[in-house]
């Protein structure tokens, strides 16, 4: 879904600066326990890396229909007249 607001600036490298900024909040938390923290840090880095990764592939994808879409419409345009 977000590859249709690309034109509106929502690019895979913002994702990144997503990922950054988030996991620098999570390593301002304070914890109690300090396994606790090591603990919920690795999960939470684990499970962001993989939204991020799939999100940048599905982005890719989309991109690539709308791609293919666009170069098949001229295409039969032509073939009409």
């Amino acid at each position: 879904m977000h590859a249709s607001y690309s034109k509106y600036g929502m690019k895979p490298h913002f994702l990144d600066i997503f990922q950054q900024q988030f996991i620098g909040l999570l390593f301002r938390l304070k914890e109690h326990e300090s396994y606790d923290r090591e603990t919920m840090l690795q999960g939470y880095t684990l499970l962001l890396t993989y939204m991020i990764e799939r999100m940048n592939v599905t982005y890719a994808e989309a991109i690539q229909q709308m791609r293919t879409k666009e170069e098949k419409e001229p295409k039969e345009e032509q073939e009409q007249y």
